[in-house]
C-alpha cells in the first residue's frame, strides 16, 4: 500500500453501475483524493465514465494499479464482494464496500478470520467500512434526547415498502431492503435478538419479494420489519411504541411525530423535521476521515458481518416456517 502522508489519498473505485457513478461524482469533486482508476469489465461503462468525467482512466482488471492505491471503494455486484475485499486487504488497502458486505456468514466469518491473522502477523490492517447508509440519517443522531423511546423497551415496527422497480430480481428483498433495518436495529439499540420468525411471499420473481419478520431481544423489545418490492407507493417509516407514547418517523419525508403522554394518555402531539443528507457523501467523508486521522470505521467487518448472519437467520425461519432460536448455534 502507498504510505499516506499530506498527499491526496489515491483512490481506485471499482464498479461503475448505478451507485459507482454516484460515488464517483463525489470521489472527482473531493479536493483530498485522486481517483487513480475505474475498474470494470465493462466496455460500455467506460463510455460512461468519458462522457461523465473525461480523462479518467479505465482498467477491466486492477493488478496494474494496486501498488499505488490507499484505498478502493467496491460499488461491485454482491457475488464479487468477497474475492476483492479478501486481495485488497492482503495488500493493506483501505476499503469503503457497499452493502451486503458479501453474499454469506461462511464468507464474512472468513474475512473476520483473516483480519485476525493479519493482526497477529503485525501487518497494517486497513480501514474497512460497510455501506449501510441507513444509519446516515440525521435524525439518529438526536435519538439520545428521546429516550423514552430508545432506552425503554416496546414494539419497533420498520417498514421498507417500495414500488417494483425492475432491478435487484437477482437477491431477495432480504439481500435488498431487510438489510438495512436489521443493521439499524443492532445499530440503535445495542442488543441483539434471541429469536426471529418470518412468513414471506413470491410475487414478481423467484426469490422472497415480501417478508414480514418479528424478532425478540433481550430486553423485552420486540421489532416488527416488513419489506416488499412489489408495493402500490413508496413507505418507509420507523415507529416505536411503549408505555411512554408513540414516537413515528417517515425516513422518506424527514418527519418526526410523538406523542407527549406523561402517563396521562397523549397530551399534544409533538411534530418536527429533520434536514435531508447526502447518504454516499458522508459515508465517503466517514471513510476518508478514518484513513486520515485513524478514527473507527463507522461500520466495521465485524458489524457487517453480524448483518449477513440476520439475514440467512431471516431465510432459515422463511425455510421452516418456524420461529428460529438464535441462542442455539448451529
Amino acid at each position: 500500500m502507498k504510505k499516506q502522508n499530506s498527499e491526496k489519498i489515491q483512490v481506485a473505485l471499482f464498479g461503475h453501475g448505478h451507485l459507482g457513478k454516484w460515488h464517483l461524482d463525489k470521489l472527482k469533486a473531493n479536493p483530498d483524493v485522486e481517483v487513480i482508476a475505474v475498474v470494470d469489465p465493462s466496455a460500455e461503462r467506460f463510455l460512461a465514465v468519458e462522457r461523465r468525467h473525461p480523462g479518467t482512466p479505465c482498467l477491466k482488471e486492477p493488478s496494474s494499479i494496486i501498488d499505488q492505491l490507499d484505498a478502493a471503494l467496491i460499488i461491485t455486484p454482491t457475488s464479487t464482494h468477497y474475492s476483492l475485499l479478501r486481495e485488497l486487504m492482503e495488500q493493506g488497502i483501505h476499503i469503503f464496500c457497499e452493502k451486503p458486505m458479501v453474499t454469506s456468514t461462511k464468507e464474512a466469518e472468513a474475512l473476520l478470520t483473516l483480519s485476525y491473522s493479519l493482526r497477529q502477523e503485525k501487518k497494517d490492517l486497513p480501514i474497512i467500512q460497510i455501506g449501510h447508509s441507513e444509519r446516515m440519517h440525521q435524525i439518529w443522531e438526536q435519538r439520545l434526547n428521546f429516550p423514552q423511546f430508545f432506552r425503554s423497551p416496546g414494539l419497533v415496527r420498520i417498514d421498507r415498502l417500495a414500488a417494483f422497480k425492475g432491478r435487484a430480481c437477482d437477491v431477495d428483498v432480504i439481500t435488498d431492503l431487510m438489510i438495512h433495518d436489521l443493521d439499524l436495529l443492532l445499530y440503535l439499540f445495542s442488543e441483539s435478538p434471541f429469536s426471529i420468525q418470518s412468513t414471506g411471499y413470491h410475487s414478481i420473481s423467484k426469490h422472497w419479494d415480501t417478508v414480514s419478520s418479528t424478532l425478540h431481544f433481550p430486553s423485552g423489545r420486540v421489532a416488527i420489519l416488513t419489506v416488499g418490492r412489489n408495493y402500490t407507493e413508496e413507505k418507509r417509516q420507523f415507529e416505536i411504541i411503549n408505555d411512554c407514547g408513540t414516537m413515528l418517523i417517515d425516513l422518506l419525508e424527514r418527519k418526526v411525530r410523538y406523542s407527549d403522554n406523561q402517563g396521562e394518555g397523549p397530551k399534544k402531539i409533538i411534530e418536527s423535521t429533520y434536514p435531508a443528507r447526502d447518504h454516499l457523501q458522508l459515508e465517503q467523508e466517514l471513510f476518508f476521515r478514518s484513513i486520515r486521522e485513524g478514527a473507527p470505521s463507522a461500520v466495521d467487518l465485524a458489524q457487517g458481518t453480524t448483518a449477513i448472519r440476520l439475514t440467512e437467520s431471516v431465510r432459515k425461519s422463511l425455510q421452516s416456517g418456524k420461529q428460529l432460536d438464535l441462542t442455539i448455534n448451529e
